[in-house]
């Protein structure tokens, strides 16, 4: 409630949580454990005050991404086989969705969680989105490379990847086109953006954290 002044910990079990997501409003999360071992999915309606695991699926989560109200959920599953589960009922019930079948690394949804972007991390990686909550994925035009992280703005039409070594790239038409970004040559981890895609923050493994402002198109 402090913008991060003071923390305090939740009822949610000790184990390997490897990834955490929110909705708007903060009232909505959902946590999965964990990247290296096969876990649940955690959510909460009530701040994380208690935690309730509903998912009938067991996996080696890398990342999860919740829609602005909560009741859309998205979770990758890392492997040389990743998999993306969705859920439209704040995870009461999941399905796999037709993603492609190789080692995903990271997921971002739009506010109203129908537009996705997920990125492979494998050395031919590529960015992939979908306008339909995962029912069809696109491949989008991109170096193939260690993809690390992806990004959304609400309306999903603004997207930032981060790629590794080879810096960040942004797009301005729902990963339709790429461009890249001007940055220092290191292994960028992780990447956030403001709603309206105006702002950035990027993490460097065992470096710094870069922010950089857009003026974003009407």
């Amino acid at each position: 409630p402090d913008s991060g002044a003071t923390w305090a910990p939740t009822s949610a079990p000790s184990n390997l949580w490897w990834t955490v997501a929110s909705s708007e409003d903060g009232s909505k999360l959902i946590a999965a454990a964990s990247r290296n071992v096969p876990g649940l999915i955690f959510v909460s309606t009530n701040s994380g005050a208690t935690w309730v695991s509903n998912s009938t699926v067991v996996g080696n989560w890398i990342s999860v991404a919740s829609s602005a109200d909560g009741t859309g959920l998205i979770a990758l599953a890392g492997g040389s086989d990743g998999a993306v589960f969705t859920s439209t009922d704040f995870g009461a019930t999941w399905q796999s969705d037709s993603a492609p079948a190789t080692p995903l690394d990271s997921v971002a949804c739009s506010a109203d969680g129908n537009r996705l972007i997920l990125c492979a991390g494998d050395a031919n990686g590529k960015i992939y989105t979908s306008t339909n909550f995962g029912a069809s994925w696109i491949s989008n035009n991109v170096p193939g490379t260690y993809w690390s992280s992806v990004t959304s703005s609400a309306d999903g039409s603004i997207s930032a990847a981060a790629a590794g070594m080879a810096g960040i790239y942004t797009s301005t038409n729902s990963g339709l086109n790429w461009k890249t970004s001007s940055v220092p040559a290191n292994y960028w981890s992780a990447i956030a953006s403001s709603a309206d895609g105006g702002k950035l923050g990027a993490t460097i493994l065992g470096g710094g954290i870069y922010t950089l402002q857009n003026t974003p198109q009407p």
